[in-house]
């Protein structure tokens, strides 16, 4: 194991008492409320940074365009609104949420901009089973409550994917190893002694082993409305994202193989895209890469698969270079409140954010 290298478990942090869900108050230097990281915070930005190209009358060689498009954290409906008139709009280049910069990520004094060139692919679907209703005072064979538990205790032993390590995730520890360099550098700009040394402790990281494996996450069950009856049908339903090399299609197979034998289960799919990327050579990426740690002396910045998955996923098969990329840096315990009640960010890394996003908006689209 590298010498230095920590994981940062969850921290519970006081919430001032006139925080509510939405409130957007600042407290203690931080704006407080449900998006503060995703995604109002963001979308905040992005509208200065528009002002600021009208208000400072930059002289522009080629279009910005600002979309603000709902329903992404469900069905994209917004994003295929748009994606059925693509040719009116034409943008080839997109910023969108994803990774964003976390300090004291790995190592003191270190931080890590992780940009989303990549997102896993997705699979949601109910596994229902149907059997004999009945009164619950006598219990029959064949009731799908039963089935439904003999199928997901199939699932849960023979449904396994072996972890392996993202490319994307070799490159972003490659670019940690070659910021903090001695002994830990050499360990972590090697893919071999990643493997061997670092691989189980990402492992033993939900976050690091989502990105290594499909998963198979349970989210939910249905169909029992009355203590006294048994309904004829019954779900789970799954959660499950997966990587480059899987299709939905190949994953759910694993589920069906699994509880072959088992009457009375089918499987209705809810929502399915398969994973795409952008390249991480083009100078998008670069310019994105720059300002991301531009003045910072110990900061490390490279690509990562985002075990979520956004818009970016309906515009990359357009011909569209996306990117996840937040431009806030914050410390690890204030990232994971995302979407949770203690959700903020520090009002200078709002400040920040639109440093970076006005400088990469006038990199990119400037008159030179």
């Amino acid at each position: 194991m590298a010498p230095g290298w920590k994981f940062w478990p969850l921290m519970l942090t006081r919430v001032p008492p006139a925080v509510g869900p939405l409130s957007g108050v600042i407290a203690d230097g931080e704006l407080w409320g449900r998006g503060a990281l995703d995604m109002k915070g963001m979308g905040a930005i992005e509208v200065v940074a528009m002002l600021l190209l009208a208000r400072h009358e930059i002289a522009l060689s080629r279009d910005v365009v600002l979309l603000a498009v709902a329903d992404e954290e469900v069905n994209n409906r917004g994003a295929y609104d748009l994606a059925a008139m693509w040719d009116e709009i034409g943008c080839s280049e997109m910023l969108n949420e994803g990774g964003l910069g976390v300090s004291d990520a790995l190592f003191d004094g270190q931080s890590v901009h992780a940009i989303s060139s990549a997102e896993k692919g997705v699979l949601w679907f109910r596994m229902i089973a149907s059997g004999r209703a009945g009164h619950g005072s006598t219990p029959y064979p064949g009731e799908a409550p039963d089935r439904l538990l003999e199928a997901m205790e199939a699932v849960a032993k023979r449904v396994k994917v072996r972890p392996r390590i993202d490319p994307s995730l070799y490159d972003l520890l490659h670019a940690v190893g070659e910021d903090k360099g001695g002994l830990t550098g050499t360990v972590l700009k090697s893919r071999l002694l990643t493997g061997w040394l670092v691989k189980p402790r990402l492992k033993a990281t939900p976050t690091t082993m989502a990105t290594m494996v499909d998963t198979v996450h349970l989210t939910g069950f249905s169909g029992a409305q009355e203590p006294n009856v048994v309904p004829s049908e019954v779900w789970a339903q799954y959660d499950c994202r997966l990587r480059p090399d899987t299709t939905p299609e190949q994953h759910l197979q694993r589920f069906r193989d699994a509880v072959k034998g088992i009457e009375g289960i089918r499987f209705e799919v809810l929502h399915e895209a398969a994973s795409n990327s952008s390249p991480t050579d083009s100078d998008f990426f670069r310019a994105i890469a720059h300002y991301a740690v531009e003045g910072k002396s110990d900061a490390a910045v490279g690509p990562l698969l985002s075990v979520g998955f956004t818009d970016s996923l309906i515009m990359r098969p357009l011909g569209v270079q996306a990117y996840g990329y937040v431009p806030f840096e914050v410390p690890a315990e204030v990232a994971e409140t995302m979407h949770g009640h203690r959700e903020r960010v520090p009002v200078e890394q709002v400040h920040e954010g639109v440093r970076r996003m006005f400088s990469l908006v006038v990199h990119m689209a400037g008159t030179p």
